[in-house]
């Protein structure tokens, strides 16, 4: 089973049984916590069973959730490659088994050409996909902001035709055209504006007005 995950189907079944052998099996309860933020990485950890939740936050704050590790997924390991601390908390959201490899056994994992590279692509992945979210949050935020800078300058003018160029709103919101240009283009799509040389007119004022206060 743990072959089919990410990090894993690239080794062989001797590497696997290698890293198996550097661990210790810990059984967790749901709610438990594995670690803290701010605490000094001492371990790898993998899942065999159950889910895990990362958070950040403190104790009299809600925890906001940053991701959910299942069966035969790895975490922890940001604190042994370098950042020392733990990032963000570890919590049991079910009943978990947990494979838990020592600092000094993780180094001696890494020696294991297969399973760094193999560790780096599974990284390199997440990396991506944690880009890809926070763009997406950047665009929804800037989405809204827009549309905002529309209705403004269409009160400000007591018109539905505004004269302003994209550089214009993206120099006055503080981000790129290109950024404008996707939002500007979905909102024709969408039939709610139409734009021309210098100028957008509002074809659907009220369905903007009613997003803008959302």
């Amino acid at each position: 089973m743990i072959k089919k995950t990410e990090l894993f189907s690239k080794l062989s079944q001797r590497d696997i049984e290698k890293i198996l052998g550097l661990s210790v099996l810990r059984k967790f309860k749901k709610g438990d916590v594995i670690f803290n933020q701010k605490e000094i990485g001492r371990n790898f950890f993998i899942v065999k069973s159950g889910i895990v939740e990362i958070v950040i936050g403190s104790k009299t704050q809600k925890p906001k959730i940053l991701s959910l590790i299942e069966e035969n997924e790895f975490f922890g390991e940001l604190a042994l490659l370098g950042a020392k601390y733990r990032t963000a908390s570890a919590m049991c959201k079910t009943d978990c088994e947990v494979y838990v490899i020592s600092k000094n056994n993780f180094k001696k994992l890494l020696r294991n050409r297969r399973f760094t590279m193999a560790l780096l692509y599974t990284l390199a992945n997440r990396l991506k996909k944690a880009d890809e979210e926070i763009e997406e949050l950047i665009f929804n935020n800037m989405f809204k902001r827009v549309i905002n800078h529309l209705v403004k300058e269409s009160k400000r003018l007591n018109s539905y035709k505004i004269f302003s160029t994209q550089n214009d709103i993206a120099r006055t919101l503080g981000t790129n055209r290109i950024c404008i240009t996707k939002i500007l283009s979905y909102l024709r799509k969408k039939g709610l504006i139409e734009t021309g040389k210098n100028t957008i007119i509002l074809r659907n004022p009220k369905k903007l007005y009613s997003i803008g206060e959302n």
